[in-house]
């Protein structure tokens, strides 16, 4: 058995298994509810926030999905390689699949077949949506985590785990995983020493640098750093 996912009302269990079958079984009773089949062997398994819906991941390098309890595919899209593992979004808007050592993952809008790719500059290691399904995080073994936008694929923000700060057990290794808290605020990152906790939204980092100021930069000092950029005091309630 590769992986195993239970519906989010406990009342179904679905497994992913090495010969290239998924498969959904009432928890109750251990009856085979439906049978899914791949070209090869299943590797992970998903419901949706709903229940409705079994997404699956293959070494053939598909993502599909089925109706659950009827064990009929309504969608489908081709990876290159095999698919590591899959997520959907608390909405079940979108659906992630990451693949094995590839530096991409694709976000599908999967009702509509929309896509988007998201890329690092090295193999991609996790993924976790926000709690408001708008972003995906991402970790990488390029030392980064990173948080997109997802309607439209844009790099919102990135938080580095810096060799100079972080000594990391093995080169390479980069960040193992993200998870967002619950209000989405915070975001969690960590490699095989650290984990780190870090606020993300620009609004939030703003803030958080005001509450630590006593003074609005001066506008010899803006002209210095910001050079042409209109000025503005950052913070209001601050001289």
């Amino acid at each position: 058995m590769e992986d195993l996912s239970f519906s989010p009302d406990g009342k179904y269990l679905a497994t992913a298994s090495w010969d290239g079958t998924a498969r959904v079984w009432d928890a109750t009773s251990g009856q085979e509810v439906a049978r899914m089949t791949h070209g090869d062997s299943v590797g992970s398994v998903a419901f949706s926030p709903d229940g409705k819906y079994l997404a699956t991941g293959s070494d053939d390098g598909t993502v599909r999905v089925w109706w659950a309890t009827g064990g009929w595919d309504v969608a489908w899209m081709t990876y290159e390689g095999s698919v590591e593992d899959i997520a959907f979004s608390p909405d079940g808007k979108y659906l992630a699949g990451q693949p094995s050592q590839s530096s991409s993952v694709r976000v599908w809008e999967w009702m509509s077949g929309r896509t988007v790719q998201l890329v690092h500059e090295d193999n991609v290691t996790a993924v976790s949506f926000s709690p408001d399904g708008k972003h995906l995080a991402t970790g990488s073994e390029d030392n980064t985590a990173r948080v997109w936008e997802l309607a439209s694929g844009r790099e919102v923000a990135r938080v580095i785990h810096d060799d100079r700060i972080t000594v990391l057990s093995t080169e390479g290794e980069g960040v193992r995983t993200v998870s967002f808290s619950s209000d989405g605020k915070y975001l969690a990152s960590g490699s095989e020493e650290v984990a780190r906790v870090s606020l993300w939204r620009p609004e939030d980092l703003v803030a958080e640098a005001c509450s630590r100021l006593t003074r609005n930069l001066t506008k010899e000092e803006w002209r210095q750093y910001l050079t042409d950029e209109p000025y503005r005091a950052t913070c209001p309630n601050l001289p």
